[in-house]
């Protein structure tokens, strides 16, 4: 699997739970915000990794490395949005 895949399913997986959740909406405000930040708060996610094992964390952190991907995932929340 490559990393474009494994990307997909993060998101896939975010997006899920933040629909389940019922913070889809209260999320996109953040992820715009993320965008510029993304980076470094992924950096800080994959330094707790060691200490806190949650497999969730790891996706995010893997979404906020990526600009493709906080993009990818405020889309996926709006045609969510868009469907309710």
């Amino acid at each position: 699997m490559n990393w474009e895949q494994s990307l997909e399913g993060d998101v896939s997986q975010w997006a899920k739970l933040l629909q389940r959740s019922g913070w889809a909406t209260r999320a996109l405000p953040l992820l715009e915000f993320l965008g510029v930040w993304g980076l470094p708060l992924a950096q800080l996610l994959w330094l707790t990794t060691p200490f806190v094992e949650h497999s969730e964390l790891k996706r995010l952190a893997n979404i906020l490395e990526h600009p493709e991907g906080v993009n990818a995932l405020r889309e996926r929340l709006v045609e969510g949005a868009r469907t309710e």
